[in-house]
């Protein structure tokens, strides 16, 4: 992944004893006023496979997310890139093996991907 961002804030805790015995918890991540572009591996052959590395992916846990006034724009490889703008955004709890149900259930989000609005309210 290639990333060249300018940050106005964030912070991070994390539960550093879950990296060692359990599944790695970020307690909380918060990220206001982010600009900037993010190039993202293709995807490995395996959706289990870290597409960079080879290696297996690990499960992760973000028990509250906080986003606002991101403006990024994401592409993967060589394809077409997409802009992705957060006004706001809160999630609680955000789990990577159940990622879409946690944005679509379990959030609040005013964003807008290629100019197209998106809101969820829950």
């Amino acid at each position: 992944m290639k990333a060249d961002l300018d940050v106005g804030h964030a912070a991070l805790d994390i539960d550093i004893l879950s990296l060692l015995w359990s599944v790695p918890t970020i307690e909380d991540v918060a990220l206001r006023q982010v600009t900037g572009d993010l190039v993202l591996p293709l995807k490995a052959e395996s959706d289990t496979d870290d597409p960079a590395t080879g290696k297996p992916r690990r499960d992760f846990i973000v028990e509250l997310g906080r986003f606002e006034a991101l403006d990024l724009t994401v592409a993967q490889g060589d394809k077409p890139s997409h802009r992705i703008e957060i006004a706001r955004a809160s999630v609680e709890p955000f789990r990577s093996r159940m990622a879409v149900f946690d944005v679509f259930f379990r959030s609040n989000l005013g964003a807008r991907i290629d100019r197209v609005p998106l809101s969820v309210v829950t």
